[in-house]
């Protein structure tokens, strides 16, 4: 997914689900913000796993594009298994 965001404050709501949460940054970077931790820098290349069922975001904290690979299990079942969003070229 491309993160748009440039602060907390145009994120109309955080998103909590839930589950477990990995999320890899392929381009730029990002800020993921968490209800219970200070904010993390993520760079091209890093990734976190963290529980979803805490609120949490990304904002995006580079000049310019920002892209990551967000993959999501449902503890609760109600996908069905993993989940995960891409939509970008690379190459």
């Amino acid at each position: 997914m491309t993160v748009k965001a440039r602060s907390v404050a145009e994120i109309a709501r955080e998103s909590q689900h839930p589950g477990e949460e990995f999320v890899y940054v392929i381009r730029g970077r990002i800020q993921l913000h968490t209800e219970f931790y200070e904010p993390t820098l993520l760079e091209e290349g890093d990734s976190a796993y963290y529980d979803s069922s805490c609120a949490h975001a990304f904002v995006n904290a580079g000049d310019g594009e920002a892209i990551v690979l967000s993959v999501s299990r449902d503890s609760n079942g109600k996908f069905g298994g993993v989940t995960g969003h891409l939509n970008v070229e690379l190459g």
